[in-house]
């Protein structure tokens, strides 16, 4: 029995210092864990400031983007019914680029595409409307304000 003592003396000292080294990393892990978790968090509360400030600018720009909807839809009514069909065409195809340009001199000021000095004169003397060859806005009077 001494001699079995003896034997396996040795090995359990091998096992107890292997526990404690498992116990140290055990150990460590747990402080790591402890750092990521803090870490996470202010994450997390960063997140929860950065969502609130994008709400409140979202909310501010959906009040000011109903204004404009508001406006645009006034406007529209005011739009003459002959040529209604065809700046609904412009507008689709340049909704957010200016779908209506001046006349400067004899050219569409959008694209340069030059009309014919007749033209020119019927657009700014009958404040009337032509379609720009070019680009296909609708080009009007530059009197027009």
């Amino acid at each position: 029995m001494n001699k079995e003592i003896e034997n396996l003396s040795p090995r359990q000292e091998e096992i107890e210092e292997s526990v404690l080294e498992k116990l140290d990393q055990v150990e460590t892990i747990e402080e790591g864990i402890k750092v990521d978790e803090e870490y996470f968090s202010g994450i997390s509360d960063t997140i929860a400031e950065i969502q609130e400030e994008v709400d409140a600018i979202e909310a501010k720009n959906k009040g000011e983007i109903e204004k404009l909807e508001k406006q645009i839809e006034a406007l529209l009514i005011e739009i003459p019914n002959d040529f209604k069909p065809m700046y609904d065409k412009v507008r689709e195809k340049y909704r957010f680029n200016s779908p209506i340009t001046k006349l400067t001199g004899t050219a569409c000021a959008k694209c340069r595409m030059q009309i014919s000095s007749a033209e020119a004169g019927e657009i700014n003397n009958s404040f009337q409307h032509r379609i720009c060859s070019g680009c296909g806005r609708i080009i009007i009077s530059n009197q027009v304000s």
